[in-house]
């Protein structure tokens, strides 16, 4: 089953620092700020804190909930929080672009020209994101 409407997904370093942002059909957004969804997915890092510290899973599945939106979050051993924000809920798709997010994130820090903890800037690790993104969801 393929997901329609907004997908927001963020990778969130440490420090709560974000590290990757990529946003999918904002224009059609509902709401009346869109900075509120940003502002919504941040708030959400505390309860992704809260349910890492309960489960002993990678995926934490749907963390929190927003009007008629959901927050699916992951996170690495490293304790990178990687945040999916959508109106559709279908665990095995998720799980998966997040498994094969991650494994494109361990890529990245393999590059010795990669500062830790900063902003990925990579045209490549963009877009092959958007490839995973727009096979799995769209």
């Amino acid at each position: 089953e393929k997901m329609s409407g907004e997908l927001l997904f963020v990778i969130v370093g440490k420090n709560d620092k974000p590290l990757y942002e990529l946003e999918h059909n904002s224009e059609h957004r509902e709401m009346d700020d869109p900075n509120l969804v940003h502002f919504f997915l941040h708030s959400s890092l505390d309860a992704v804190e809260e349910c890492a510290w309960k489960k002993d899973t990678m995926y934490l599945k749907v963390v929190d909930v927003f009007q008629n939106m959901k927050v699916s979050a992951f996170v690495s051993a490293g304790n990178v929080k990687y945040l999916l924000l959508h109106s559709q809920k279908n665990d095995d798709t998720i799980k998966n672009f997040f498994q094969e997010v991650h494994e494109l994130y361990l890529k990245v820090l393999l590059n010795p020209f990669y500062e830790h903890n900063s902003k990925i800037e990579s045209p490549i690790f963009d877009d092959r994101v958007r490839n995973i993104l727009r096979r799995r969801f769209l």
